[in-house]
């Protein structure tokens, strides 16, 4: 069995027969495909003279570097209702992400959905950040449930509701592949719509529908914090797609896609459907196109509608009340600052409430005005604050690229503070938070908890990971350490934690370009 272990090469699928205990005349057939940076194999075999159980790690298999590019047909619909959109069905395509670790609030899972080929020339998919929430993961590609390939993330944005990987083009040979065109002319209610996607059988088909409304997607916080969809407006149709439909796109009668209908995390067991429009996608997508890194900037604040009514008894004067309504016929509404990131530059500037009227001299009507940040260094707000209203210079902070490192101590996993973390946090202890206590570890036998900052290790200060990491190397094999930690309410704590480090050794996980899977441990 060993032997067979060592000859299976990474990401690559292998069939495996097994059979249940419960069912011993009955086989199954299953394929596999191996992860051996997440999954590492390994042996333990139990020492007489210590007791313990040492472990041997099998040697890791590199991944196959010479192979046979394999043809593959997609799915074409036949039906003639959709018209142009029908070849919107040789874009999708199956996306299989593993989360190998729990970490920023959302717990190690395997999900399986759809996504879009927007660049095949370059292998470059759109999916739901429901399906890839984060950037530590495991990828795959299905295409046409004959052929499953890895890919690797290539951006995870990092408010709007969609990533961008990207598979190698040349291990696919003869195929009927046809990239979406997306289209960057806003939908407007009343526009026809022909939602292409597969039904619960797994085969393609046609809803026919129209636009009937635009709005922003609300999604609540949850605790532990974890990443949610913020400052985006959705599409929604007549038809009663979400309860049917976890994935489409949706054409226009050009058969450009004017939405990608998409599940959106609200929870851990929870989620929502609905339409994100392309032109979220595009700056990315387009910087990807040019060889380049996207490159976004952000006030790091979470913006939610207004009513005028609420903003007039809040001080709103009615001369900007009517230039307001002027301005917007369709809707009376503004835009109020929920919540404001910490370390952002916008913290200590902006408040809580403050209605945004104005970004640059221009009224601040719809969602997407917000967008501007997103190129400027800097921006001029003019916002309502305690009836009174008020000119401020905002600079804007270039979205960092989420996690890039992760320090394993005790069985628990510490990160610096994450973007979902530092929007629903009112203070920042450290630099250093606990992500994650894996079960029967010494951290969770000692009573550290995730979502707990760690400021102090035996009366060494830990502002950072860095400091971090060297306080705990000073913490000796089967010795307590004193930890200092402030839970997510601020009440601080002081925790004794025995090391254990023949099962639960200190290792850390950087993230790497270079590497197959854009992660490198200090175990390799």
């Amino acid at each position: 069995f060993v032997a067979v272990l060592r000859s299976l090469p990474d990401h690559e699928p292998v069939s495996v027969v097994t059979y249940s205990v419960s069912d011993i005349h009955t086989k199954e057939n299953t394929t596999v495909a191996i992860a051996h940076q997440w999954y590492p194999i390994s042996m333990y075999t139990h020492n007489n003279q210590t007791g313990l159980w040492d472990r041997t790690k099998i040697k890791r298999h590199s991944r196959v570097a010479n192979y046979s590019p394999a043809n593959i047909r997609l799915p074409v619909l036949s039906d003639p209702r959709a018209g142009k959109a029908a070849d919107l069905t040789r874009a999708m395509v199956g996306v299989s992400c593993s989360l190998p670790l729990s970490i920023e609030g959302i717990n190690k899972i395997g999900i399986v959905d759809y996504g879009v080929i927007v660049d095949a020339a370059r292998g470059l998919v759109v999916a739901s950040r429901r399906t890839i929430p984060l950037s530590v993961c495991n990828l795959a590609l299905i295409f046409g449930d004959s052929l499953c390939i890895p890919a690797k993330l290539r951006f995870l944005h990092p408010t709007h509701n969609f990533a961008i990987i990207q598979y190698d083009p040349q291990r696919i040979g003869t195929n009927n592949i046809k990239q979406a065109t997306l289209s960057s002319t806003q939908p407007r209610q009343g526009d026809a719509a022909h939602m292409i996607t597969y039904n619960r059988t797994s085969n393609t088909m046609c809803v026919n529908t129209v636009v009937s409304n635009m709005w922003e997607i609300l999604v609540p916080i949850q605790y532990p914090p974890h990443w949610r969809c913020i400052n985006t407006e959705t599409i929604q149709y007549e038809t009663k797609l979400p309860s049917d439909f976890r994935f489409g796109l949706v054409g226009n009668d050009e058969g450009h896609v004017q939405a990608i209908w998409m599940p959106f995390m609200r929870s851990h067991k929870s989620d929502t459907v609905a339409g994100l429009p392309p032109r979220y996608i595009l700056p990315a997508l387009e910087a990807l196109q040019r060889d380049e890194e996207p490159r976004l900037r952000s006030l790091g604040i979470e913006v939610r509608p207004n009513s005028l009514a609420s903003a007039r008894a809040g001080g709103l004067s009615d001369s900007r009340l009517d230039e307001v309504q002027q301005a917007n016929p369709d809707r009376n509404m503004l835009f109020t600052v929920a919540r404001i990131e910490l370390m952002s530059k916008a913290h200590g500037v902006l408040q809580e409430l403050d209605v945004i009227i104005s970004i640059n001299g221009r009224l601040m009507l719809h969602i997407d005005d917000l967008e501007v940040q997103n190129t400027c260094d800097a921006l001029e707000l003019v916002v309502l604050r305690n009836g009174k209203e008020l000119t401020l210079q905002v600079e804007t902070t270039e979205y960092d690229r989420g996690v890039d490192k992760l320090v394993f101590w005790c069985g628990a996993t510490f990160q610096a503070p994450y973007m979902a973390l530092r929007l629903q946090s009112s203070k920042a202890p450290s630099g250093v938070h606990c992500t994650f206590v894996a079960a029967g570890s010494p951290a969770e036998q000692y009573e550290l908890a995730s979502s707990y900052w760690v400021t102090q290790v035996n009366g060494v200060k830990t502002p950072d990971l860095e400091s971090f990491e060297r306080a705990i190397s000073e913490c000796p094999d089967s010795t307590y350490a004193r930890v200092k930690v402030i839970s997510y309410d601020l009440e601080p704590q002081v925790l004794t934690i025995k090391t254990c480090y023949h099962y639960w050794p200190t290792s850390t996980l950087t993230k790497d370009p270079s590497s197959d899977s854009g992660w490198r441990s200090s175990e390799d």
